[in-house]
């Protein structure tokens, strides 16, 4: 094994993705940010918003990006004289970049609406409950490797870039997106409930 290749390469494939997916999708969440901030004087239409189900959005495009990653393949043409007889190296490098963009957009833009306007503990609470458990229902796919048949299997075991030929592989797909926002949108509804109005919050 060619261990100083190997860590170059996780090195490669965790630090350029947290730059260029954070930069990224950092500043399109201040910008989303600045454009939800004046809906956020209207108490109803902001206690609305809580409903939105961004995480199912979110965690669904990290997981297509890592378990699906087709779509990537084809920026190989473009991207790939950046990096030289890099094979799928920069086909990785694309995939993980944009799931971390597809992460840190409604993050970012969860944080900068938080600091404006603070939730309360109760709605915190159910914030990072609903976060968590939309988060679960894709990490389920995963025990699929371990020969668990889940909708993760349905997914995972269809064959290379078949996946427009593969009515299982979108079945599978179609467990996850449906338990993801009945978990997103049933939590959404409790944190709309015991949410306080908007009040007047920080300056920045």
């Amino acid at each position: 094994m060619d261990f100083p290749t190997v860590f170059f390469n996780h090195l490669l494939l965790s630090i350029v993705p947290w730059i260029a997916g954070g930069l990224i999708g950092g500043s399109l969440g201040y910008l989303l940010a600045l454009a939800i901030r004046p809906l956020q004087s209207r108490s109803g239409l902001y206690r609305v918003l809580r409903l939105l189900p961004w995480r199912t959005i979110a965690f669904i495009l990290a997981a297509i990006a890592v378990y699906a990653p087709y779509p990537f393949v084809l920026l190989g043409p473009v991207l790939g004289p950046i990096l030289p007889r890099s094979g799928f190296l920069i086909h990785a490098l694309a995939s993980i970049s944009f799931a971390v963009l597809a992460l840190a957009l409604p993050f970012t833009t969860s944080i900068i609406a938080g600091y404006w306007f603070p939730p309360s503990l109760r709605e915190r609470l159910v914030a990072g409950a609903r976060t968590l458990g939309v988060a679960s229902v894709v990490l389920a796919i995963t025990p699929s490797h371990w020969g668990v048949r889940s909708a993760g299997w349905l997914i995972t075991t269809v064959e290379p870039f078949d996946y427009p030929r593969a009515p299982m592989f979108w079945l599978g797909c179609g467990i996850v997106v449906s338990v993801a926002l009945l978990v997103d949108l049933m939590m959404g509804l409790i944190q709309m409930v015991i949410a306080r109005p908007a009040e007047t919050g920080a300056k920045g």
